[in-house]
């Protein structure tokens, strides 16, 4: 069994993949502006708030997390620091022990 680590490996030169990568950081951070210029256009001053204070790959690497950078891409939205830290405690608890963790939405 191949996984798709080794079949990108195979097709693509690291410089390509940094390269690709790049361009799609450069297309988050495109629409994130987007994002707050619309907003200041509309007048929705909280969400232009929450845009204006947040920068996209804040606390996180795009190079470490790929299918983060494309999920943000794909979705229009760029992950928040707050939940960049709860997705790392999940992934790598502290402790190296079972975490149980309350996620909230609204």
């Amino acid at each position: 069994e191949t996984s798709i680590d080794s079949r990108v490996d195979e097709y693509f030169s690291d410089q390509f993949v940094a390269f690709i990568g790049g361009i799609i950081a450069n297309q988050v951070v495109v629409q994130h502006h987007l994002r707050k210029l619309c907003y200041l256009n509309d007048k929705q001053w909280d969400l232009f708030e929450t845009e204006v204070t947040s920068r996209p790959h804040e606390n996180w690497s795009p190079k470490e997390h790929p299918e983060w950078l494309l999920f943000e891409l794909e979705n229009n939205l760029c992950i928040r620091p707050r939940q960049v830290d709860v997705a790392m405690q999940m992934m790598k608890p502290p402790t190296n022990e079972h975490v149980v963790m309350q996620l909230n939405m609204g």
